[in-house]
């Protein structure tokens, strides 16, 4: 009998014990609270952390209060995933009933069962009906017949300034509808604190007499370039899935009309948002997006800054491909999503993304000094004199180059335009042609039709020979030809390489002649000629790959004159 009732004793002061450290709120109110979720659309399904909670319009699920603010997905086929919360906004009301109990408990334990059901997470509530919606700006647009097909290059990190380009902030926020402002005032006030650091700091450099100094180690430490990061992957596979990749055509690709994404991510705001009774995380990305054409030529920029969705913990979470990626990762690519999909309503992407259906160049017609018989290419001894490597120079990278070759006596040179394309169309590399004998001659682009990939040169020279440009189809399959150029190195230049005509092609609204012969970047420009040396057609590229050997490609000469306008009889 005395033992049962030691151990009542013992078990009552347990209680009374827990009851004054924990509060009795914190015993009594339950950590799961039942809700209404509601949605704008039938098709919506909710996720959390614990899987699929409910689909449609409205239903009721549990949500688990002992953790900070739930992790809700929206998912919703052919739309985005949108990231939201659950976060509490309110007291049970059975919270102040129960935190008057703890009043007499308080004489005995102090205020800690005060403290703990306040600070209890199951003592703090969602809204009985929590509201998550996946509207129609997450809907992802699907490539129609006007539009040009999309790539992306890639999406790179160019953060000049870690201090001033990847921020942290702590912003306090009640009211959802002002986040956007409570951010910005939290970046405002971050860069006046950075500021004020900084003139003090200068002001004791000042004090020492000591002159200020870039540090270009530290500026070079506080820099974070990338060529690429794993978020051009995911753009990919949405361009993918909304089939403005052309996975049917490998080989012939529209080159006339890909527009090509490229991104650089300039800054990135971390917040953690902190309301009245729990916290959530955000990103903002700021970064450039780049319109490119294939040749790589900058049309257009766009800068942007996006908001991701809302994000719960700075954990880890996995995605399809079973690989672990922090909140962090998840948060930025969201936001690039985001600002992906705003693109669609940036005038200058609806201008540049239209398809072309004009080929045609706009410049007046230009007259070519006609060849004498006697100074034409009529064999391949002659081919030697008319052929040249085209230099090219942008800046201070380093050099490139390819082939060209002469059309006239008096210095008409025709190449490719890939050959001399720069960082936009009126910005082009600075050119130079390297004649048979080796002179070194300054080149002036006098013309080109970027959608037929052909340019016009023309140098201070007066060549021995010059291929003729008949508007004459005389390419037949099977033909013996000859390209001259120099492949892969100057140093490898006026090498000769020989092979066979394989196939006329018509494609994407071009005409291309196909070559078995063995050709390599720096033969782009250069001529296809016979053993007569009769011209054929333009040296324009080659397949590559494992296992891909001998299959190049040619414009044909008898369409040069049309496309670049020309009178050259």
């Amino acid at each position: 009998m005395l033992t049962k009732l030691k151990s009542f004793y013992a078990i009552t002061l347990t209680v009374f014990l827990s009851i004054l450290i924990s509060g009795c709120a914190t015993l009594f109110i339950p950590n799961k609270q039942k809700v209404t979720i509601k949605t704008n659309h039938a098709e919506n399904e909710v996720y959390h952390d614990n899987g699929l909670v409910g689909k449609g319009k409205s239903f009721t699920t549990k949500l688990d209060k002992s953790v900070t603010s739930q992790q809700i997905v929206i998912v919703r086929k052919g739309y985005k995933n949108v990231y939201e919360v659950a976060k509490k906004t309110r007291r049970p009301a059975a919270f102040w009933p129960l935190l008057i109990l703890d009043i007499p408990l308080a004489i005995y334990g102090g205020s800690a069962g005060f403290q703990v059901d306040f600070m209890a997470r199951n003592c703090k509530s969602y809204e009985k009906i929590l509201v998550f919606n996946n509207s129609d700006e997450n809907l992802l647009p699907i490539k129609t017949e006007k539009d040009k097909y999309l790539n992306i290059a890639s999406i790179r990190l160019d953060v000049k300034d870690k201090t001033k380009d990847l921020i942290d902030l702590n912003v306090s926020n009640v009211d959802d509808a002002k986040i956007k402002d409570d951010i910005q005032k939290a970046e405002d006030n971050y860069f006046a604190q950075l500021k004020k650091q900084k003139d003090k700091q200068e002001k004791k450099e000042q004090k020492k007499g000591k002159k200020k100094k870039l540090d270009e180690d530290t500026k070079l430490d506080n820099t974070i370039t990338t060529d690429d990061t794993e978020f051009s992957q995911d753009l990919y596979k949405i361009l993918k899935k909304t089939k403005f990749i052309d996975t049917v055509r490998t080989i012939f690709n529209d080159q006339n009309n890909t527009l090509v994404l490229d991104a650089a991510i300039k800054r990135v705001l971390f917040c953690k948002i902190e309301t009245k009774l729990d916290r959530y995380y955000k990103a903002r990305v700021d970064l450039t997006w780049y319109l490119k054409n294939t040749y790589d030529e900058i049309v257009d920029s766009i800068p942007t800054k996006e908001f991701s969705g809302n994000f719960s913990e700075l954990g880890e979470v996995s995605n399809n491909t079973n690989k672990a990626i922090t909140m962090v990762e998840k948060m930025v690519g969201d936001a690039i999503t985001i600002s992906y999909l705003k693109l669609y309503k940036n005038k200058a992407f609806i201008a540049n993304s239209k398809l072309n259906t004009d080929f045609t160049i706009k410049d007046n017609p230009l007259s070519i000094a006609p060849i004498e018989a006697s100074d034409r290419v009529s064999n391949k001894k002659d081919a030697f004199k008319a052929t040249v490597i085209v230099k090219t120079k942008e800046n201070d990278k380093d050099a490139g180059h390819g082939s060209g070759f002469a059309i006239s006596k008096n210095g008409y040179i025709l190449t490719n335009y890939h050959v001399i394309a720069g960082e936009n169309s009126a910005k082009q590399k600075e050119i130079t042609v390297v004649t048979a004998n080796g002179t070194e001659l300054k080149a002036q682009i006098v013309r080109f039709n970027k959608f037929r990939d052909v340019a016009l040169l023309k140098v201070e020279n007066s060549f021995e020979k010059a291929f003729y440009l008949d508007n004459q189809d005389k390419a037949e399959v099977m033909l013996d030809v000859y390209t001259i150029g120099a492949p892969k190195s100057i140093e490898l230049g006026q090498s000769v390489s020989a092979g066979i005509i394989s196939s006329i092609r018509d494609v994407n609204e071009n005409k291309y002649i196909q070559l078995g012969m063995s050709v390599n970047g720096g033969n782009s420009g250069g001529a296809i000629f016979d053993t007569n040396g009769n011209l054929h057609g333009v040296v324009v590229s080659k397949l590559i790959g494992n296992n891909t050997e001998g299959v190049a490609f040619a414009i044909p000469s008898y369409l040069v004159a049309n496309y670049l306008n020309l009178n050259a009889k």
